[in-house]
């Protein structure tokens, strides 16, 4: 299920194993949303379940932004309240660091998070966001050169 997203895309495929044991980082530690739904209640049957769907929903990891707000309201007794302040504080702050992987939503498949990591790597980097940007637009540009006349009709 790890590979799911994966296939879509044969340049994500063909780095589909160094994707992952990037992406395997956070997906060990994180919740799946099976995992979540399961640990919040909201689905107590999900784990013997075999259909499509409940597959679906060990594949995407849970936005772990999500998963805290759900911990401090419902969790008194939880890890996070356990914490010390300056532990907590360092746990709020990775999440803080990685949410934006997620792109506002509540889950994400590994290679949504594989193409977030590097769009985020990229762009926090200025020598690397100006290489790769120019590569880029090189791209566009050369696509957009050669479709432009076959879909010039369709822009009106």
């Amino acid at each position: 299920m790890r590979r799911k997203g994966f296939e879509e895309s044969p340049l994500l495929r063909g780095h589909e194993d160094e994707l992952l044991a990037v992406t395997g980082e956070l997906a060990r530690v994180l919740p799946t949303r099976t995992e979540y739904r399961l640990h919040t209640g909201e689905e107590r049957d999900d784990a013997a379940a075999f259909g499509s769907e409940a597959l679906a929903r060990r594949a995407v990891i849970e936005n772990p932004a999500q998963t805290f707000v759900w911990e401090v309201r419902h969790n008194p007794s939880g890890m996070l309240a356990a914490s010390s302040n300056r532990e907590c504080k360092w746990a709020l702050e990775s999440t803080n660091a990685i949410c934006d992987l997620w792109e506002g939503g509540a889950v994400a498949s590994e290679a949504e998070l594989a193409k977030a990591l590097i769009v985020q790597t990229v762009l926090r980097d200025d020598d690397l966001r100006a290489e790769v940007l120019k590569r880029a637009g090189a791209l566009a540009r050369t696509a957009a050169g050669t479709l432009g006349p076959y879909f010039s009709d369709w822009k009106r």
